[in-house]
């Protein structure tokens, strides 16, 4: 998986790019870190639209960076997400990540 990290004003920015599954969890939970440590970001907006493929490890880590980031107070926003996503999130019932809800 690709990943990139940009500040954006008080935002963090991860760009993901590729297939998101176990192999990836540990890459994007560092990028988390980096946002939420020291000067910590206000939102971390995950940009998912170029993910081809997501397993249940990469939902479940979209899931626990969103509950660990609003344990700190740090908003979690998924925008854009890939249609692979996007199907994946909704039979698995965890929509509360998409953008439209």
């Amino acid at each position: 998986m690709g990943v990139v990290v940009e500040r954006c004003g008080a935002d963090g920015v991860i760009v993901l790019s590729g297939e998101f599954d176990l192999s990836s969890t540990e890459v994007f939970f560092d990028a988390v870190s980096r946002l939420a440590g020291g000067d910590p970001v206000a939102c971390v907006v995950v940009q998912a639209g170029e993910v081809g493929f997501i397993d249940s490890s990469g939902l479940a880590t979209l899931l626990t960076a969103r509950r660990s980031l609003q344990a700190l107070d740090i908003g979690f926003r998924l925008d854009p997400v890939s249609p692979g996503i996007r199907r994946v999130v909704e039979i698995a019932d965890a929509t509360e990540l998409l953008p439209d809800n």
